[in-house]
């Protein structure tokens, strides 16, 4: 019993990870940028903000939120992966 609870855990961890979640993520100390990636690991957290860092060529803190989408208005820019940057990017 104790066996298949375990591979019921073990199941449901790879499934989990299995699912591609993507972001665009905002910075506590930029907000006229968003960086979007199809994920949401830590690394593509740290990727995020070194693509902020060598767009602005500053410190641009931590990740401050995320949103499902990214569209170009005002002052705000959106980039992708490749430190391009787009008009609209939607991830969800």
């Amino acid at each position: 019993m104790k066996q298949n609870i375990f591979l019921l855990f073990m199941l449901l961890f790879l499934i989990s990870n299995l699912t591609l979640v993507a972001k665009c993520y905002s910075f506590r100390k930029v907000d006229s940028i968003k960086v979007c990636l199809d994920g949401d690991s830590n690394a593509d957290r740290r990727k995020a903000i070194e693509i902020c860092k060598s767009i602005t060529g500053s410190d641009c803190g931590g990740i401050g939120g995320y949103t499902g989408s990214c569209i170009k208005s005002g002052n705000l820019k959106c980039y992708n992966a490749d430190s391009k940057e787009q008009k609209n990017i939607s991830v969800d």
